[in-house]
């Protein structure tokens, strides 16, 4: 997650804006796990897809009022991490 938000502040500096739903909080999927490998960690798609495929946890990005959050889930545990890079796990 932590390279995960690096790449949301380059992110930032090339479109002056965070990767994400615009919304305050999102729901991690096959898709939107690619799409963080692609255009926060500049993956090619062909190396996204394999990534994703090989990950245990599938992670979106949200943007709303100049902050953004970083999700990431899988069968037992939610990561959530915000700007400030503060994690809060929840267990499902």
């Amino acid at each position: 997650m932590a390279q995960i938000s690096l790449g949301q502040q380059e992110f930032m500096s090339d479109n002056d804006t965070y990767f994400g739903t615009d919304d305050s909080s999102c729901t991690p999927d096959a898709a939107s796990t690619q799409l963080i490998f692609t255009d926060i960690l500049n993956f090619s798609t062909t190396v996204a897809e394999s990534k994703e495929k090989k990950t245990k946890y599938k992670m979106c990005a949200w943007t709303k009022d100049g902050a953004y959050g970083i999700t990431a889930a899988n069968k037992n545990y939610t990561l959530d991490m915000n700007t400030d890079g503060d994690i809060t796990e929840r267990t499902e």
